[in-house]
C-alpha cells in the first residue's frame, strides 16, 4: 500500500495476485506458471532438504499459457523474455557465480523432448527460455535439451547456434536412448517419456520415482588395479576385507581373466550397494519428506514416504567411473599377456607396482594397443561387450526401497578426484594420472577425430543404462552458424550415444584468460555436470579444461 514505484507495485501487484491462486489452483497464466514451478522448487527443497534439482520441464509444462497469453496480447515476447530472465537470474546470484570456485548449483531445467504421447515439443517457450538464457549470459538454471531424430530441425538448429558460439550450458539427451532404457528399467512408456534430470544428467522420470542421486561412486579403475595388485587386507577394517577381491591367482586364458575381474567387480560393487541401503534403511525415522512424497504417484495411495519405497518406482543409481581405462586395460593385457606372450600377469603387476620405473619403452608399446574410440573394430567390441557386462552385474542389486540400482556413465568431477588415488593401470597409464569422463575415451591417448569417437560410441548399447551415460566433448569454437554443431547432434542421436556435453572452446582464449582474467569476465567452460565462470575456477581446474583433447571434426 505505501509503495510509490510504479514498476515495484505492478511486481508487488502480481506477487499478491499469483499467491491467491498457484500451487493450490492451476496456473491461468505464463506468470503464474512460472510462479508454481519456482515456488515449489524451492519450498519442498528448503523445508525438507531434499535434491529437487529440475525446475521443471518448462516449455511441455508452460508453453500453451506462453501462447495463450502472447495470442491475447496479454503478454509482449520482450514482456515474457523479461519473466524468464528474472525467473532464471535468481540461482546466479544466490550462488555468488562470479567469484565462487566451484559454483554448483544443482538446478537444472528441462526443454524439448516429447509429452507422454509421444509428440515433440518445440514451441514459443523453448525458443525464449533458450535465447534469454544465452542473452543474459547465465550459467544457471543448467539447460538439459532433450533431442531425438524426431526433433524439429528449427530447434536442433537453434540449439548448434547457441551452443557452438561458446555458450557452454547445454547438454543434449538422446530420446532415442534414454526412453527406451527407462522402459527396459521396468517403466511405462508414457512414464518413461516424461523422464527429466535428477541434478546434473541423472535420469529420473517425473512425478513416479525418485533415484536419490548419484550419491554411490563407484571406481572401476580403482578396482582393477586392486584386483591386479591386491593390498596387506590384515591392515583393514573388516568392511573393507570383505569388499576386496581375493589375491589374483593368474588363469591360463583370458577369458578365465576376464570372467575373474567380472566376479571381483560384481562382489565390490554389491558390497558397496549393501553399505548404502544399509545406511538409507533409517531415511524414513530420520529424514522423512512427506511435502515431496505428496507430488510422487503412489506415495498418498499407499499412505507412505517415498523413503518407505511408496513411490510408484524406486530406482537407485550406481555411477561408474573409469569405463575407457579399465576396457583399455583388459585390451593390453588380452594382446600382451595371453596373444603376443610379450609378458608374464606377473612380470606386469611387477611393471605396475614400479609405476612403470625404467621400462617407458613397455608402457609406450601398451599405451599403443587399440584403445576405445579411435574406431578400431575390436576394441569397440570389446567395450562394448564389458559395457553390457557390467549392466548385467548391477540390474539385480536390490536398494533399501525394495526398488533395483541403475548403473550409469555419469561421473561428474570423479574422474579426477578417483585418479589421485588410483594406481598405475595396465593400459600405461601411470599412478594418479586422470581417469576419463563418463564414456568418453581416455585422456591418455585421445582419438584424433570426432568421427571416430562417435562411431566407437555406437558399440555401446547405452539403453542398458537408465540413469544416464554421458559423453564429454571439447570442440573448437564454430563460425558457420551452428550448422557443425547441429550436424554434430544430429549423428550423436543416430549413432545411440545417450547424452552429449559440449564444451566449445578456444585454447588461446582461454590461455589469455589465465594471463588478462578482466578482459574474460563472460567466458563460460563446462566443468563436467556444470558450468563456470572461467576466470572464477582455481588453476588447476583451468589447466585441466585447457589439457583436454580437442579432435578434429
Amino acid at each position: 500500500k505505501t509503495e510509490t514505484e510504479p514498476q515495484a507495485r505492478k511486481f508487488l501487484s502480481m506477487i499478491s495476485s499469483a499467491a491467491r491462486q498457484v500451487p493450490a489452483k492451476p496456473p491461468r497464466n505464463f506468470y503464474e506458471g512460472l510462479a508454481a514451478l519456482l515456488f515449489l522448487r524451492e519450498a519442498i527443497s528448503s523445508l525438507e532438504s531434499i535434491g529437487v534439482s529440475v525446475l521443471g520441464h518448462a516449455d511441455r509444462l508452460l508453453g500453451a499459457l506462453l501462447e495463450q497469453d502472447l495470442k491475447t496480447g496479454a503478454l509482449t515476447v520482450a514482456e515474457a523474455k523479461d519473466l524468464i530472465a528474472r525467473w532464471m537470474l535468481h540461482t546466479d546470484v544466490k550462488f555468488h557465480i562470479e567469484d565462487n570456485t566451484w559454483p554448483e548449483t544443482s538446478t537444472c531445467l528441462e526443454l524439448g523432448g516429447c509429452d507422454a504421447n509421444g509428440t515433440p515439443i518445440f514451441n514459443e517457450a523453448t525458443r525464449l527460455f533458450i535465447e534469454t538464457h544465452k542473452e543474459c549470459s547465465l550459467l544457471n538454471p543448467k539447460l538439459n535439451c532433450r533431442v531425438s531424430a524426431s526433433s524439429p530441425e528449427e530447434y536442433l538448429r537453434l540449439l548448434g547456434r547457441c551452443a557452438s558460439t561458446g555458450h557452454n550450458n547445454f547438454t543434449f539427451l538422446n530420446d532415442d536412448v534414454l526412453i527406451p532404457a527407462c522402459v527396459k528399467a521396468g517403466k511405462t512408456l508414457a512414464d518413461a517419456r516424461r523422464y527429466v534430470n535428477g541434478g546434473c544428467q541423472e535420469t529420473i522420470v517425473e512425478g513416479v520415482e525418485h533415484s536419490a542421486g548419484a550419491y554411490y561412486y563407484f571406481n572401476m579403475a580403482r578396482l582393477l588395479e586392486i584386483y591386479l595388485r591386491p593390498y596387506a587386507k590384515e591392515a583393514m577394517g573388516d568392511g573393507a576385507r570383505a569388499a576386496l577381491p581375493s589375491q589374483l591367482e593368474t588363469p591360463s586364458d583370458f577369458e578365465s581373466f576376464y570372467r575373474k575381474f567380472l566376479e571381483a567387480l560384481k562382489h565390490a560393487i554389491s558390497a558397496g550397494a549393501g553399505w548404502a541401503r544399509t545406511a538409507a534403511e533409517k531415511w524414513p525415522e530420520c529424514h522423512p519428506c512427506p511435502l515431496f512424497s505428496s507430488a510422487i504417484e503412489g506415495c498418498l495411495e499407499h499412505a507412505a514416504d517415498y523413503t518407505e519405497g511408496s513411490a510408484k518406482y524406486n530406482p537407485a543409481t550406481v555411477p561408474l567411473v573409469g569405463f575407457a581405462p579399465i576396457a583399455d586395460s583388459l585390451l593390453a593385457i588380452r594382446k600382451a599377456v595371453y596373444e603376443d606372450k610379450a609378458l608374464s600377469l606377473d612380470e606386469l603387476r611387477a611393471l605396475l607396482a614400479a609405476n612403470w620405473k625404467d621400462n617407458e619403452n613397455l608402457r609406450l608399446k601398451m599405451l599403443s594397443m587399440p584403445k576405445f574410440g579411435h574406431g578400431d573394430a575390436q576394441a569397440d567390441a570389446f567395450a562394448g561387450r564389458l559395457a553390457s557386462d557390467i549392466a548385467s552385474l548391477i540390474r539385480p542389486m536390490t536398494n533399501e526401497r525394495g526398488g533395483h540400482f541403475q548403473p550409469s556413465f555419469f561421473v561428474y568431477y570423479a574422474f579426477q578426484w578417483f585418479a589421485e588415488s588410483t594406481r598405475a593401470t595396465p593400459d600405461g597409464r601411470h599412478e594418479g594420472e586422470l581417469l576419463s569422463q563418463g564414456v568418453a575415451p581416455s585422456r591418455l591417448n585421445p582419438p584424433e577425430s570426432t568421427t571416430s569417437l562417435l562411431n566407437s560410441l555406437a558399440s555401446l548399447d547405452m539403453t542398458e543404462y537408465p540413469a544416464n551415460a554421458v559423453t564429454d566433448l571439447q570442440i573448437p569454437l564454430f563460425k558457420d552458424d551452428g550448422l557443425r554443431m547441429t550436424a554434430l547432434i544430429k549423428s550423436f542421436c543416430k549413432l545411440g550415444g545417450a547424452t552429449l556435453q559440449p564444451n566449445c572452446v578456444s585454447i588461446e582464449a582461454l590461455r589469455d584468460a589465465q594471463k588478462n582474467p578482466a578482459a574474460h569476465n563472460e567466458l563460460i567452460v563446462r566443468i563436467s555436470g556444470l558450468s563456470a565462470k572461467f576466470v572464477a575456477l582455481t588453476k588447476e581446474v583451468q589447466d585441466e579444461i585447457i589439457a583436454r583433447a580437442m579432435p578434429a571434426a
